[in-house]
């Protein structure tokens, strides 16, 4: 009884399961795409000589309407062809999935044009444009036009020809593979599609270039930098300018949707730009990279005393040098000497700065975030004329775009004057809700003393660290034979210093410029007489604007200088000859105990506080010099015994410098403004400012 019940069960429940295979059946087939040539045809004839676009997109529009969701039956490839009057003549309606379509077709280039191959018997084509069709093995012709329907026979073959230098298309006699599933009809591929799958590698790679090349023209355009632009144009022989770029698209956009792309993608911001290595470090790093010393290619040094050679050492940190004395350049080596030692290592391995280097005095890069930024483009300037474009780009030269790589701490002494350019340079920057009213910041500050004791070091530090576009202005910059010119020229200094704002003008040797008004003999030039008015004006608009512009001014002779500019330069510093503690410094600085630069070691036994103190009235530049004197010394005396030897040896020692030959150096050594300073404090008395 159990056995016949559980037939039972077994029979109806695969009664059940065949009626719903049945009903899901019927379901599927009442949902499968049934391809209409009547309503097809409609269409072709409907929306015929149209937009390409806009054509393909209305007939997939209309399909969508009439058959939505519906299924593909696998059979044989059906073909609408619809006219849309664009470039390649037809357009293809292919019920096919993207990736399928790219299997079946491959893409070959005839001398008409490109053509694509599909090998299947098709059953039913309906074509706007020239159409024929060839049985097998016969010759015979018959043509058809936009609207006819042709059906095919086993064994013919069908061929679609547009026009001469266009698109052709071939078909020839095969079946349709039975393992391709064809997709649904909601993924009909765009029109973009199509032309993609037609266009070879070549040809999309060139369109790709040309609109980069586009894109980088319209945005060279549109931040200012004109002349890039033309220079562009220029290479590209007009053909930028033949193309635009479409509604809503730019570089920065393109350059802001990678970005995004990369961020979702890898979590964080791509890295774009990266600072290019100076053309001596692409060289260090082919050759393995050990820098070279310019003397290892050199003769080495012959032996001079045959005593123990000393026990390296190295010598305390030197800071950037200056007028004054007190630093050193990055580019150059303690008093030039730059010997190299075989015992020591490999010249390479001692390290140099070279020029371009921008490193601080702790052997780390400085912040070059500043005096790596793109000026702004000449074009900007709104208002200007081509003239004064002219003009802008002479004074444009004379704008640092390196860092001098001094710094305030490099700088001994002078502390009145650091501090008064801070109070007029860095804190308003850093704080500029302090300096409004009253408190607003200086305009104009002078610096005035003997010569060397460190006025252009000052101003090379504020290149350095006051984050400001700096221009270095002299005579020759804004002084012009041509009429009218050297007015112009100072207008569009200042012009340009607000355009450039934050920014600080140096002008170097002021009284060459600035000099008093009717005191010459014989009269003064009309030329001279515009142009310091005009420097006169336009400082006079500084100080009552709000422009972020600071002048800062050096002379050696400010008792020359007009009173109408002194006026407008509100602090007047006087930098004085260094004192005591300042010139002691200076003489460890550059003798200290043992010095190791270039490989050599220059021992010395000075007594530091004694030779100060013989060096009252040396400015900074003096002492230098003496310092330079007193090491060079032991050096001259190897001369004559380095010519003689031919012998290769493998170090040298020199004699150590001591106070004796210090003292016999100053001796020999006079200071060059120890009797100006009288002067100098005289005229402070009366126009100091501080």
């Amino acid at each position: 009884m159990s056995v016949v019940r559980t037939s039972l069960k077994l029979f109806v429940f695969a009664a059940v399961t065949v009626l719903a295979l049945l009903l899901l059946r019927n379901w599927m087939a009442t949902k499968q795409y049934v391809f209409s040539k009547e309503d097809v045809a409609k269409l072709a004839k409907q929306y015929a000589g149209q937009d390409h676009e806009q054509a393909f997109s209305k007939v997939v529009v209309e399909l969508r309407k009439r058959y939505p969701g519906h299924i593909l039956p696998d059979e044989d490839l059906q073909w609408v062809f619809v006219n849309a009057g664009g470039w390649m003549g037809s357009m293809c309606l292919l019920h096919a999935s993207l990736t399928e379509y790219l299997l079946l077709f491959g893409t070959a280039v005839d001398t008409g044009g490109h053509s694509g191959r599909y090998w299947a018997e098709i059953s039913d084509t309906i074509i706007s444009g020239t159409f024929r069709q060839w049985k097998e093995g016969t010759t015979k012709s018959e043509t058809y036009y936009p609207g006819d329907t042709i059906v095919h026979g086993v064994g013919e073959a069908t061929s679609v020809q547009w026009s001469a230098g266009t698109w052709m298309v071939e078909y020839g006699r095969g079946f349709i593979p039975s393992t391709l599933g064809f997709a649904l009809a909601d993924t009909l591929f765009s029109t973009q599609d199509f032309l993609t799958m037609f266009y070879t590698d070549e040809l999309r790679t060139e369109m790709r270039k040309k609109s980069l090349l586009i894109l980088i023209y319209q945005h060279l355009l549109g931040q200012g930098y004109v002349a890039a632009a033309v220079a562009l144009d220029q290479e590209t022989n007009g053909g930028v300018r033949k193309f635009e770029v479409c509604d809503n698209i730019d570089l920065e956009m393109v350059l802001m949707e990678y970005e995004s792309y990369h961020y979702v993608k890898f979590q964080k911001y791509p890295k774009l730009i990266r600072k290019t290595a100076e053309p001596g470090e692409n060289r260090y790093a082919k050759s393995g990279g050990v820098k070279r010393s310019p003397c290892s290619a050199m003769k080495p040094l012959p032996k001079i005393n045959p005593s123990q050679s000393p026990q390296s050492g190295n010598g305390p940190k030197r800071a950037a040098t200056g007028e004054n004395g007190s630093s050193v350049p990055p580019e150059s080596s303690e008093f030039g000497l730059n010997v190299s030692s075989i015992k020591n290592g490999p010249a390479g391995e001692v390290a140099t700065n070279r020029k371009g280097q921008m490193t601080d005095g702790k052997g780390g890069g400085i912040d070059s975030d500043h005096m790596e930024r793109l000026l702004k483009p000449l074009s900007g300037f709104s208002g200007m004329s081509g003239e004064m474009r002219e003009l802008a780009a002479i004074i444009s030269r004379d704008i640092y775009l390196h860092s001098p790589n001094v710094r305030w701490e490099d700088i001994i002494g002078l502390e009145d004057a650091k501090r008064l350019v801070k109070e007029a340079v860095v804190y308003p920057i850093k704080y500029p809700q302090l300096f409004t009213g009253i408190l607003s910041p200086w305009k104009g500050l002078l610096l005035y003393g003997p010569p060397g004791t460190g006025k252009t070091l000052l101003a090379k530090a504020v290149a350095t660290e006051c984050k400001t576009t700096f221009f270095n202005i002299s005579a020759s910059s804004i002084v012009s034979k041509w009429r009218g010119d050297s007015e112009k020229l100072v207008r569009v200094l200042f012009e340009l210093a607000r355009y450039h704002a934050p920014s600080t003008i140096f002008l170097d040797e002021l009284e060459s410029v600035m000099g008093q008004r009717g005191t010459s003999m014989g009269g003064e030039h009309e030329g001279s007489r515009r142009m310091k008015t005009e420097l006169l004006v336009q400082m006079d608009g500084l100080a009552r604007s709000e422009d972020l512009v600071f002048v800062l001014a050096a002379s050696n002779l400010p008792w020359e200088l007009d009173h109408a500019m002194l006026r407008r330069l509100e602090k007047r510093i006087l930098v004085s000859l260094p004192s005591s503690p300042a010139r002691q410094a200076m003489i460890s600085h550059w003798l200290p105990p043992l010095n190791s630069t270039g490989g050599v070691e220059l021992r010395t036994e000075l007594d530091y506080e004694t030779l100060a103190k013989d060096m009252e009235g040396y400015s900074g530049s003096d002492i230098r010099l003496v310092c330079k004197e007193a090491a060079m010394r032991p050096v001259r005396k190897i001369f004559d015994a380095l010519e003689s030897e031919d012998t290769d040896m493998p170090a040298i020692q020199l004699e150590m410098v001591t106070t004796a030959d210090f003292l016999e150096v100053i001796a020999h050594t006079k200071p060059s403004a120890r009797n100006l300073m009288d002067r100098y404090t005289a005229w402070e008395r009366e126009y100091e400012s501080v």
